[in-house]
C-alpha cells in the first residue's frame, strides 16, 4: 500500500457519503456527510444587507454546514422583478458571507435534485411565506421532505429592513 491515498464512498443515489484518507496503512474518516447537518437557504440576496445577514447567521446556527442556492436573474424576473445586481455578483456576495460554507446559481424552482446532492436536513426561510406556498415555489412537496428526512424552519424577517424598503426608499430619494 501507497504510503497516501484516499477512497470517496458514495451513498445509494450517487452522492458523496464519506471520504476516507489513508496515510500509511491508517484509515482516517475525514467525512462523514450523513453524520453532519446540512441547512440550506434558497433566495435572490439583491442589494445584500443586515436583514440578509441575520437570515444566513441563524440558518447556519442550525447546522454544520450552510448551503445557500442564489435564484437566478431571469428566474426571478419572472415572478419580480428583474435583480439590480447580477446572479454572479450576487453569488460572490453570499459568498463571501463567513456564514456560509457553499453557494451556487440555481436557475430552475424545482430543488430536489439539490436537497439530495447536498444531503440536506433542514430548509431555512423568512417566515414573509406560508409554508405550502413556499413548498410549490421550489417544487418541493411535504411527501418529499418526509421522505427524505429535511425539516422547514421559517425564521422571522428582520424588522426594519428588507431589500423592497431600500428599493423604494431609493427610488423616493431625489
Amino acid at each position: 500500500m501507497g504510503a497516501v491515498g484516499f477512497h470517496v464512498k458514495k451513498n445509494d443515489e450517487g452522492y458523496l457519503d464519506t471520504v476516507l484518507f489513508i496515510i500509511f496503512g491508517a484509515v482516517i474518516v475525514v467525512s462523514k456527510m450523513n453524520n453532519m447537518k446540512n441547512v440550506y437557504v434558497i433566495g435572490v440576496f439583491d442589494l445584500f444587507h443586515f436583514g440578509h445577514v441575520e437570515l444566513l447567521r441563524r440558518a447556519r446556527a442550525l447546522g454544520d454546514r450552510l448551503i445557500v442556492a442564489i435564484n437566478g436573474d431571469d428566474m426571478v424576473a419572472s415572478y419580480k422583478r428583474r435583480p439590480f445586481l447580477s446572479e454572479h455578483d450576487r453569488l460572490e456576495v453570499v459568498k463571501a458571507c463567513r456564514y456560509v460554507d457553499e453557494a451556487f446559481i440555481i436557475r430552475e424552482y424545482d430543488n430536489k435534485e439539490y436537497i439530495k446532492k447536498y444531503g440536506i436536513n433542514v430548509i431555512v426561510h423568512g417566515d414573509d411565506w406560508d409554508g405550502e406556498g413556499y413548498l410549490k415555489q421550489i417544487r418541493v412537496t411535504p411527501e418529499f421532505l418526509e421522505e427524505h428526512h429535511v425539516e422547514m424552519v421559517y425564521l422571522p424577517y428582520t424588522k426594519g429592513i428588507s431589500t423592497s424598503e431600500l428599493v423604494e426608499k431609493i427610488r423616493s430619494t431625489k
